[in-house]
């Protein structure tokens, strides 16, 4: 009997916290779309006067528009790190440093390819910053415009 006024007790708990979560989101919905009508008024009445003031509203909505495509183009250019191989065959070869050959591409198509080869190198190439005297003299011309 007693497990059971305790499960009872439980469940009225529960139930009246749902009912305020409830209640809360209800408030929310309803101050959203407050919101979001104000912001179709104001679109409306802007579309039917040009020459009107732009509310603030509206221009936090065009401009956070207008930022979205190259917020996702920044997320596209994140630099990646240089992948690390772990297998019995490179183990054997971790006593030597593996020898990387001084070259540069032949057209790095945009700035996040050309960073990447400065910083770690491009297939498996040594990073053009850490070439020395000999290895950037054949390609000086090549180096010295991409500097």
């Amino acid at each position: 009997a007693s497990q059971l006024s305790n499960l009872q007790k439980s469940f009225d708990d529960i139930k009246t916290q749902q009912e305020k979560f409830f209640k809360e989101m209800e408030k929310n919905l309803k101050a959203v779309n407050r919101r979001l009508a104000k912001i179709e008024k104001a679109q409306k009445g802007e579309s039917a006067a040009p020459a009107q003031r732009k509310t603030s509203a509206t221009t936090n909505t065009t401009n956070s528009q207008r930022r979205l495509p190259t917020a996702s183009s920044r997320l596209e250019a994140v630099p990646l790190p240089p992948p690390v191989r772990n297998s019995p065959a490179t183990a054997e070869m971790d006593n030597r440093p593996p020898e990387k050959t001084a070259q540069l591409s032949k057209h790095p198509r945009n700035l996040f390819l050309l960073w990447n080869e400065w910083v770690t190198g491009l297939d498996g190439n040594k990073p053009a910053r850490l070439f020395n005297v000999k290895e950037r003299a054949p390609i000086k011309h090549n180096f010295s415009r991409r500097k």
